[in-house]
């Protein structure tokens, strides 16, 4: 993946979801990334490769950088990091699906 691509993936990301989060921003360092800060209070940098979405640098208990388990989508990383998103990704999911179903329902009548 290109940094073009990152650029584009974090872009939209970041336009779709900051709304999910006390505090995010895109950093652009050696390598381009998200920096949300959680509801549960987490302060978390995300970036994605051509394995998928996965935190940046996290540290392990010898104070070592690693990389951590990718997922194939943002949604599924957050899910996994905290339950208030998943929470509120469900939520408005079903938001979502309701409105879609009156629409549904409104071209029928």
């Amino acid at each position: 993946m290109d940094e073009t691509q990152r650029h584009t993936e974090l872009n939209t990301i970041y336009n779709e979801y900051k709304s999910f989060f006390p505090q995010a921003r895109l950093v652009k360092d050696a390598i381009e990334y998200l920096k949300i800060q959680t509801v549960e209070g987490e302060t978390i940098k995300i970036t994605v490769d051509l394995g998928g979405w996965h935190q940046f640098r996290v540290l392990d208990d010898n104070g070592d950088g690693k990389v951590s388990q990718h997922f194939e989508t943002f949604e599924a990383l957050m899910q996994s990091i905290s339950p208030t998103f998943r929470n509120q990704f469900g939520n408005e999911l079903i938001r979502k699906l309701e409105i879609l179903q009156k629409s549904q329902s409104d071209i029928s009548d």
